[in-house]
């Protein structure tokens, strides 16, 4: 018999938000570094930084809302083949069924 799996567990939702956050924080974090590396060794000036920061965060959002459309997009693609897995095993045990009642 098969049996209904829950496809999002708390240890999954933990994960999903993790991603999420290192999705937004990875852009952030080079732009800041690379400000940084800019300011020290070119005479750039300090305002690479807010220039840097805010594509950081403009990147970062575009990265994490994509990432978690990704994610819904597989959840639903999963329950959707669990579904039909359901439906096509409730199928064959009707059919073995039947068999049995013919003979």
């Amino acid at each position: 018999m098969i049996t209904y799996r829950k496809f999002v567990t708390p240890i999954y939702l933990l994960n999903m938000t993790v991603q999420a956050l290192v999705s937004l924080a990875s852009p952030i974090g080079i732009g800041v570094f690379s400000a940084w590396l800019l300011d020290k060794y070119t005479e750039v000036g300090p305002w690479i930084y807010v220039v840097l920061i805010v594509l950081g965060v403009l990147l970062g959002l575009y990265s994490m809302i994509s990432f978690i459309l990704k994610a819904s997009r597989a959840i639903e693609a999963l329950e959707k083949q669990h579904k039909e897995a359901m439906a096509a095993a409730s199928k064959t045990k009707e059919e073995e069924g039947g068999s049995e009642d013919n003979e």
